[in-house]
């Protein structure tokens, strides 16, 4: 019964990995940005939907090649980084992780942001293999910016916009609008709730 119950999320997991839009990893900051996302009505939602859509879909690269992220296909430390997830340890030397989670507990994937490739963030899912990688238009610590979304093949999965490192509007590839990150909490076009993140505050 137990191995069942391992199997079954397993494969849940793997089923959110290929209807979920992931944004890039990011850190809370306090002050800043306020959010109002709750607050709006449907068709001033829709108005801002439409605004960053008109910034994001403007000469976006569709493929990119493999060899991109050939050497990270597999997270080598994996074992370490799901330790320090698990023990909320988010901010290392060299990098900094991002965990996603079902339920609030389940670790379905985690982000890792590596100090010395500021335009990249790569995605793995909870085994430790690559499933999406992010090439940024400029350092991740460096705000607004753009972010494109290849899944291991290659292939465009989606655009975020970073307004700042609490807030983010993710697109899907084909232009619908996926979500609005805030802080530690994911809402879509509806302003409901759909997943959540642990991140570093």
């Amino acid at each position: 019964m137990k191995y069942t119950k391992i199997l079954i999320i397993s494969l849940f997991c793997l089923f959110l990995f290929n209807v979920m839009r992931l944004p890039a990893a990011c850190e809370v900051i306090t002050g800043g940005v306020s959010f109002d996302w709750t607050f709006k009505n449907q068709e001033e939602r829709d108005k801002t939907i439409s605004y960053y859509y008109n910034i994001l879909f403007e000469n976006v690269q569709k493929t990119i090649d493999k060899t991109t992220f050939a050497d990270y296909k597999k997270d080598k430390d994996r074992n370490l980084n799901t330790y320090f997830l698990k023990n909320n340890i988010l901010s290392l030397q060299d990098r900094k992780l991002t965990g996603f989670y079902i339920f609030e507990k389940i670790l379905y994937c985690y982000a890792i942001k590596y100090e010395n490739k500021k335009k990249n963030i790569y995605y793995y899912d909870a085994m430790g293999t690559l499933r999406y990688f992010d090439i940024l238009e400029k350092p991740y610590d460096e705000y607004p910016y753009k972010a494109y979304q290849y899944d291991a093949s290659g292939k465009l999965k989606g655009v975020t916009y970073y307004v700042s490192e609490d807030d983010q509007y993710s697109f899907k590839a084909d232009g619908k609008f996926y979500c609005r990150w805030y802080q530690d909490k994911c809402y879509d076009k509806k302003a409901k709730m759909i997943i959540t993140r642990k991140i570093q505050e």
